[in-house]
């Protein structure tokens, strides 16, 4: 299973995907795996990444939300159509 996958796999909010990334950063550097630029490089997409996830599941949840609201207020008219 990819790095990326793991990551995913339970869908976590910023925060928690900002510490999975940080934790498999030090053991990176731990291992000695990388040079101090690539490190650094692999930190600023890790983080552009994990931005874009959280905005793409909280646009899911407005549309979810959306959704919702919609049909509540299409039966709140239909039911006020047969009153």
């Amino acid at each position: 299973m990819t790095t990326a996958a793991i990551l995913m796999a339970e869908k976590p909010t910023y925060n928690e995907l900002e510490r999975k990334i940080k934790k498999l950063e030090k053991e990176a550097l731990e291992k000695g795996l990388f040079l101090e630029e690539e490190k650094r490089l692999i930190g600023a997409i890790s983080e552009s990444i994990a931005r874009v996830v959280e905005r793409d599941w909280a646009e899911l949840e407005i549309r979810k939300c959306r959704n919702k609201i919609e049909e509540l207020i299409k039966h709140n008219y239909s039911i006020r159509l047969r009153s």
